[in-house]
């Protein structure tokens, strides 16, 4: 029961924390486009965000 709620739990945490990684990496781009002397440091790779800080009270 408990294996069952935490991997559901964390399914539905690492979807959203996907969307929100590509919402981000759109505005990203549009921000690159109006400032080119801005790099964005956000890509995806084999399906993982690089580039993303993770800051949390737990860490």
């Amino acid at each position: 029961f408990g294996t069952e709620r935490v991997q559901a739990r964390m399914y539905k945490t690492a979807t959203a924390i996907r969307e929100i990684c590509k919402i981000v990496q759109d505005i990203l781009k549009e921000v690159e486009l109006q400032e080119p002397r801005f790099i964005s440091s956000l890509v995806e790779c084999n399906g993982r965000f690089e580039g993303v800080e993770v800051i949390s009270p737990n860490e």
